[in-house]
C-alpha cells in the first residue's frame, strides 16, 4: 500500500489519514489513503528523536520515543493548522508501543522491561510503573480489562548477561488491570520474536520478526520468517495460535485495525527505503488460519510457482477461485488432479486458493 520509507515503526489511522514513522530522520509522515497512488509527505519534521509507536486517541496523535534515558510521550493535535509535537512526559526509557484504556495511556519501556501509565486527564501527568519484570516488552493491546503484552525481544547488553535465560519470557503475557497492585504479568503463549499486538473483535493479532536475517535476490538484508498470526481470545483451553499472513513481510512492528482493515508498519530491514504499510481487510479476506482440518492432504505443487500450479491428490473435479490478500477473486474456474492453473498473470506475492466451499490453500506467485 505503502512503500518507500525509512525506519516506519509506527502506524495509526485517523479518517482518510494515515500516519506513519520516519524513525531514521526523526519525524512523522501523512498519506492520504483516499488518494491513487497513496504516497507519504511530511507532517511533523521538527521537536522529534526516534519517534516509535503511535496512537490516535480523539483528535490527538500520541507519540513515544525510543531515545535512551531521554525518551518522551508527545502529542500532536490534528485539528490544528500547523502541526506542532508537544511533551506530554519525558525522563522515560526507550519507549516502544502504546495503548488506550479509558483515560490511561499504557507504554511499553523496553530497556527498563516494565509497563507504565500515565492519566490523560491529569493537569500534570506522571507515568507510574503497572508491572515490571518483563523481558524487553513491545506491543500492548487491551481487550476488555485485560492488556497483552508481546514481551522477548532483548537488547545487546541483556543478550550477552543472560544466555541462558534468553528463552525463559518469549511471547505474550496478560495482566488483569482490575486486580489489585502490583499487576502481574502471567503467561498467555509462547510465540517467536513478538513485536506489535492489535485486537479486531475476540482476536489478538501478532507481528512476528523473522527467525534469522539474509540477503535476498537484490542484495538487501531481509528477515526470514516473519509474519502475522492471530489468537481467539473466545476459544477455551490452551491458546491456539493460527498464521494469517507469512509472505510480503520483512519486519512487522505495529499493528492497528481501524474498521476491520488491518494496517502493518514493517520496518523492513532498519536500512534505506525498504520499510512499507500494508493493509489486509480482515471482513473480506482470507487466510491460512481459515483452512479446516479437514484438508488433509491436498497440496498445491509447486508452491511457490511462477507459470503452472496442479492441486495434487485430488479425488474429484473441484470448482476453484484464487484471491489476494484482500479478498477479491482473482480467478476462477475448475480443476483436476492432473490439469494445470495458469498463474502467469498474477503478480508476485501471496494468494488463496479456495477448493469447492471449504477448503483453503495458500499459494506464493514469485
Amino acid at each position: 500500500m505503502l512503500t518507500g520509507l525509512s525506519g516506519s515503526f509506527g502506524v495509526a489511522v485517523h479518517g482518510n489519514n494515515l500516519y506513519t514513522t520516519d524513525n531514521n530522520h526523526h519525524k512523522i509522515l501523512k498519506a492520504d489513503l483516499t488518494a491513487n497512488p497513496i504516497a507519504a509527505a511530511d507532517f511533523v519534521t521538527t521537536g522529534l528523536s526516534s519517534p516509535e509507536g503511535l496512537l490516535i486517541h480523539g483528535n490527538d496523535l500520541y507519540i513515544t520515543e525510543f531515545n535512551g534515558q531521554g525518551s518522551r510521550i508527545l502529542k500532536v493535535d490534528l485539528t490544528a493548522a500547523t502541526p506542532v509535537a508537544i511533551e506530554v512526559v519525558g525522563g522515560l526509557t526507550s519507549l516502544e508501543l502504546i495503548a488506550v484504556h479509558e483515560n490511561d495511556l499504557y507504554i511499553s519501556e523496553f530497556d527498563s522491561n516494565k509497563i507504565v501509565k500515565i492519566d490523560l486527564t491529569a493537569e500534570i501527568p506522571v507515568a507510574t510503573d503497572v508491572a515490571t519484570g518483563l523481558r524487553g516488552p513491545v506491543g500492548l493491546a487491551i481487550h476488555g480489562n485485560d492488556l497483552y503484552v508481546a514481551s522477548g525481544l532483548v537488547n545487546e547488553e541483556d543478550d550477552e548477561d543472560d544466555e541462558d535465560d534468553e528463552d525463559d519470557e518469549k511471547g505474550i503475557f496478560k495482566i488483569d488491570l482490575t486486580a489489585e497492585a502490583p499487576l502481574v504479568a502471567n503467561e498467555f503463549v509462547t510465540v517467536t520474536a513478538p513485536r506489535g499486538l492489535a485486537i479486531h473483535g475476540n482476536e489478538l493479532y501478532i507481528a512476528q520478526g523473522g527467525e534469522f536475517f539474509e540477503f535476498d535476490d537484490m542484495n538487501n538484508f531481509v528477515s526470514v520468517g516473519s509474519k502475522i498470526s492471530k489468537v481467539d481470545l473466545s476459544a477455551t483451553g490452551t491458546p491456539v495460535v493460527n498464521d494469517v499472513l507469512t509472505t510480503g513481510l520483512n519486519d512487522p512492528w505495529q499493528l492497528v485495525v481501524v474498521e476491520g482493515i488491518l494496517y502493518i508498519a514493517d520496518l523492513g530491514n532498519g536500512l534505506g527505503n525498504l520499510g512499507k504499510v500494508l493493509k489486509l481487510d480482515l471482513n473480506a479476506s482470507l487466510s491460512v488460519a481459515d483452512t479446516p482440518p479437514a484438508l488433509s492432504n491436498v497440496q498445491i505443487v509447486p508452491n511457490p510457482a511462477t507459470n503452472f500450479i496442479q492441486v495434487s491428490r485430488l479425488k474429484t473435479t473441484e470448482k476453484y477461485a484464487i484471491y489476494n490478500i484482500l479478498g477479491a477473486e482473482i480467478k476462477s474456474g475448475t480443476v483436476s488432479n492432473t490439469e494445470e492453473i495458469d498463474i502467469r498473470n498474477l503478480s508476485k506475492g501471496l494468494y488463496f486458493l479456495k477448493l469447492g466451499k471449504e477448503d483453503i490453500l495458500e499459494l506464493v506467485k514469485k
